[in-house]
C-alpha cells in the first residue's frame, strides 16, 4: 500500500435504491449533514432527510451548530488526580480492573459475558483475596452455617454491611468446593427477585454467592433453589440487617462482626514482607489504641502501617483512628470556640471559611484559597440574610487564619497542604457540626463548579461530602449538577460519580446513581450518564454499560454527540472486543427508520479503530488482531465499517483508518487474511463500497494480495 492512496471523498453517496442485504439495509450515508440543527430533532422533525431534501443550496440553510466532539480520554480522570481526591479511600484493585488493557478481568475463564442487549445476571469471581483460607478470622457462626449447608441447598447469611459476611460465606463454601466459587451479580434496574428470573447458566459443583440487600429471601430461593440443586451446588444469600428487612428464620444465620484485633493480627501476618515488619506493625495491639470497627477499615490501616518506620507506627495509628481524626477536625474548625480575638464580628467565621477552602483546595496554589474563601463568605452572608460584608485586604495573614495548621515552610510554591485522612474528617465536621451551614456549602460548590479554574476543587469537595453523607450530599450536589444546563457542570457530576465508584464503601451507590441518570426523564441527566461512562466508570458487567449506552443513544439530544463513542472506547480491551463489536452490530441491525443509533455505532468504530492491542510501538490495532484471532467476528465488524465509511460524520476519519489497517496488514503477513476477510465482507454485501474500495485500491503499485482481492471482486 502507498501513502498516496486517498479515500474517494468526492465519490457521490450511494442511493437508497442500491440493492443490499438485510444486514446492511440501514444506510449510514442517509444520516444528516453535520450542520443540521438539534432543534429539528427536539421539535419532532425527522432528522434523517431524504437525499433530495439534502441537496438544497447552502445559502438556503440557516447557520447551524457543529457536532459536539469529545476527544479521546478528554473526560478520563488520571490516576494521580483520583488518588488526590480519594486519599486512603482509593481502591487500587478496582482501578486496576477497570483500566486493564489485557484479559485480567474477563479473560480468566471465570466470568461469563453474554451479548444480549437486555441486562442479565452475570457470574464473576468474588471480591476476596484468593488465599483467604490462610488468614480468615472465625466469627463464631461457621459451625451453624456449615450445618445448614449440609442439609440445605440455599442458606441466608444476615448481618450489617461491611462486617465481613462475604468472607464468612466464601470460607464456608470453600470447604466444600475449593476455589470453584463465583458470585452472581444482578443489574441495578431490577430487584434481585425479578433479575434471577432471567436464565443464569450455572456450573456443576460450584459454590454461589448472591447479595440481596434487604429483600425477602423467599421468592429468590423459590426461583433458584431447584436449579442450584440440579447443578449439585450450594448458594449463600448475603442479606443486610436493616429496620425494614422482614424477619426470616428458615435457613437463616445471623452474622457476627469479627474481632478487630484478630483481623489486624491476621492481615499483618499476611501482608508483612518479613518478621521484623510484622513485629513492628503488631506493636499497635500492645497499646490502648481503638482499632476501626469494620474488617475493611482494619485491613486498610494495616496496609498503611507496614511501610512506616518503626517509631512512627504507633503514633500514626493513634492519631489516625476515626475518633481521633474527628477530634482533630473539630479542633481545626474550632467547633468548641465561641469567641475570637478582638476585631470584626466575622473573624471566627472568616477563619473557619478559610480553613474549609484550604481543605477543598488541597494541592492547589494558596491564591486559589483566598479567592474561594471570599466566595464562601459571600454565600454564608446570603444564606444568613446579611448584606455582603466583603473582604478587607492586609488584615488577616495565612498564619493567623491557619494558626497551628500553618505549614512551617511553603516550599518553592505555596500550595494548600493538609493530611489526606484529616481532609475526610474536616468535611464530615463541616457538614454535620454547624447549624445552617449546608445550604451555604451547596451554593458555594455550585458557584465553584461553574468556573473552569475552580471546577477540580468543586469535584474534590463534593466527593468528600458525598463520602461523609451520601444520602444528603449526593442528591443536593451531584444529582443537581447532573441536571444542569451547562455541559461542564454535568461533566463535573460525571467525574464525581466516577471517583466515588472507586471507593469500597460507595461504589455500588455511585453505580446505581449513574444508572438512575440513564432512566431519568431529562436529557441532561442522560448526557451526564454518558459522560460518566466516558470518564472510565464501569458497572460490574460491561454488558450493563453497553445496555445503558444503547438507551442513551436513542435520545435525540445525543444526535451530534461523540460522548457515547468515547464511552464505548473506554470499555475496549482484548477480552471484550468481540462482545463490544457484536453488541454494536446488533444496534445497527435493530435500529429504527429514524436511524438514531447507527451513527453512534459508526463513531464508536472510528474511535476504536486505532487502539493498539498492546503497548509496543508495533502493536497492531486491537480489532484487527481480534479479527485475526477469531475473537471479533467479521460478519459483525462489517456492518460497523460499512456505517462508518459511508456516514457523513465519520467517513473522513474512517477511510484513513481503514487504509491504516491495510497498510499494517501489508507489513505483517499474518494479518493479511483478516484484512482480506473484512474487505470481502464489505464488497460482497455493499456494492457502493465495492466501487469505492476499487477506486481506492486498484493501482499499478498495489500489493499482490490486494490485487488478488480486486480480481476476485471483478470476476
Amino acid at each position: 500500500m502507498t501513502d498516496e492512496a486517498k479515500p474517494p471523498a468526492d465519490e457521490p453517496a450511494a442511493t437508497d435504491d442500491t440493492p443490499q442485504t438485510a444486514e446492511t439495509r440501514h444506510r449510514a450515508d442517509a444520516e444528516p449533514k453535520a450542520d443540521e440543527s438539534d432543534e429539528s430533532a427536539e421539535k419532532g422533525k425527522n432528522p434523517a432527510e431524504k437525499p433530495d431534501d439534502a441537496e438544497q443550496k447552502d445559502e438556503e440553510k440557516p447557520e447551524q451548530p457543529e457536532e459536539s466532539k469529545v476527544e479521546p480520554d478528554e473526560l478520563r480522570m488520571a490516576e494521580a488526580l483520583l488518588k488526590r481526591i480519594l486519599g486512603p479511600h482509593f481502591d487500587s484493585q478496582t482501578f486496576a480492573r477497570i483500566t486493564a488493557t489485557g484479559a485480567s478481568m474477563y479473560g480468566n475463564g471465570n466470568v461469563q459475558v453474554n451479548a444480549s442487549e437486555r441486562k442479565r445476571p452475570n457470574l464473576t469471581p468474588p471480591a476476596v483475596p484468593p488465599d483467604i483460607k490462610n488468614f480468615y478470622v472465625p466469627v463464631g457462626v461457621e459451625e451453624e452455617l456449615g450445618r445448614h449447608l449440609d442439609h440445605r441447598t440455599t442458606v441466608c447469611l444476615t448481618g450489617g454491611s461491611g462486617t465481613g459476611r462475604l468472607s464468612t460465606a466464601y470460607h464456608a463454601l470453600a470447604e466444600r468446593f475449593g476455589d470453584a466459587i463465583v458470585e452472581i451479580q444482578v443489574p441495578q434496574d431490577e430487584s434481585v427477585a425479578a433479575a434471577v428470573h432471567e436464565k443464569v447458566d450455572l456450573r456443576l459443583r460450584h459454590g454461589y454467592l448472591l447479595s440481596i440487600g434487604d429483600e425477602d429471601p423467599a421468592p429468590i430461593i423459590s426461583r433458584l433453589d431447584a436449579e442450584i440443586h440440579r447443578a449439585e451446588s450450594k448458594l449463600v444469600l448475603i442479606r443486610n440487617r436493616t429496620d425494614r428487612a422482614k424477619p426470616y428464620s428458615d435457613g437463616n444465620v445471623d452474622h457476627v462482626i469479627p474481632n478487630s484485633g484478630n483481623v489486624f493480627r491476621a492481615h499483618a501476618q499476611r501482608l508483612a514482607e518479613n518478621a521484623d515488619q510484622r513485629a513492628k506493625c503488631l506493636r499497635v495491639l500492645e497499646t490502648d489504641i481503638s482499632l476501626p470497627a469494620t474488617p475493611g477499615e482494619v485491613v486498610a490501616l494495616v496496609e498503611r502501617l507496614l511501610p512506616l518506620p518503626g517509631p512512627d507506627v504507633v503514633d500514626f495509628a493513634r492519631t489516625n483512628s476515626h475518633a481521633a481524626l474527628l477530634k482533630r477536625a473539630a479542633s481545626y474548625l474550632e467547633v468548641q470556640q465561641e469567641s475570637g480575638p478582638p476585631g470584626r464580628r466575622r473573624l471566627r467565621q472568616h477563619r473557619r471559611a478559610f480553613r474549609i477552602a484550604y481543605a477543598a483546595a488541597a494541592g492547589r496554589p494558596i491564591g486559589q484559597v483566598f479567592t474561594i474563601t471570599g466566595l464562601l463568605l459571600s454565600q454564608l452572608d446570603a444564606e444568613s440574610g446579611w448584606t455582603d460584608l466583603g473582604r478587607t485586604a492586609l488584615e488577616h495573614s495565612t498564619a493567623a487564619l491557619l494558626g497551628d495548621w500553618h505549614p512551617e515552610r511553603w516550599g518553592s510554591r505555596p500550595l494548600a497542604r493538609l493530611d489526606d485522612d484529616l481532609l475526610d474528617a474536616v468535611f464530615d465536621v463541616a457538614w454535620h457540626e454547624f447549624d445552617h451551614t449546608r445550604p451555604a456549602l451547596v451554593a458555594w460548590l455550585n458557584e465553584l463548579v461553574a468556573i473552569d479554574e475552580f471546577r477540580p476543587t468543586a469535584i474534590h469537595a463534593a466527593t468528600k461530602l458525598a463520602m461523609a453523607d451520601f444520602d444528603e450530599a449526593f442528591p443536593q450536589i451531584v444529582d443537581a449538577w447532573s441536571r444542569d444546563r451547562k455541559l461542564r457542570v454535568r461533566q463535573a457530576a460525571a467525574q464525581t460519580a466516577m471517583a466515588l465508584s472507586l471507593t469500597r464503601t460507595h461504589r455500588d451507590r455511585a453505580l446505581q446513581a449513574v444508572h438512575d441518570w440513564v432512566s431519568a426523564a431529562t436529557k441532561a441527566s442522560r448526557d451526564t450518564a454518558a459522560a460518566a461512562y466516558a470518564s472510565g466508570l464501569r458497572q460490574n458487567d460491561p454488558q450493563w454499560d453497553l445496555a445503558d449506552l444503547r438507551t442513551i443513544a436513542g435520545d435525540p439530544a445525543q444526535w451530534r454527540s461523540w460522548t457515547i463513542a468515547e464511552a464505548v472506547r473506554q470499555l475496549l480491551e482484548p477480552a471484550l472486543a468481540g462482545v463490544i463489536v457484536r453488541t454494536l452490530a446488533d444496534w445497527i441491525r435493530a435500529d429504527g427508520p429514524d436511524r438514531m443509533v447507527i451513527r453512534h455505532a459508526a463513531r464508536a468504530l472510528v474511535r476504536m479503530a486505532d487502539v493498539p492491542v498492546g503497548s509496543g510501538w508495533d502493536s497492531p490495532p486491537m480489532l484487527l488482531a481480534g479479527l485475526r484471532d477469531g475473537t471479533v467476528p467479521v460478519h459483525d465488524l462489517g456492518p460497523l465499517w460499512h456505517a462508518a465509511l459511508l456516514a457523513d460524520s465519520t467517513r473522513t476519519m474512517a477511510w484513513p483508518a481503514l487504509l491504516g489497517w491495510l497498510q499494517y496488514a501489508d507489513a505483517v503477513r499474518e494479518l493479511r487474511g483478516a484484512a482480506g476477510d473484512l474487505l470481502t465482507e464489505l464488497t460482497t454485501k455493499s456494492p457502493p463500497l465495492r466501487r469505492r474500495l476499487r477506486l481506492l485500491l486498484d493501482r499499478p503499485d498495489a500489493p499482490g494480495w490486494i490485487a488478488g482481492l480486486i480480481k476476485e471482486w471483478t470476476t
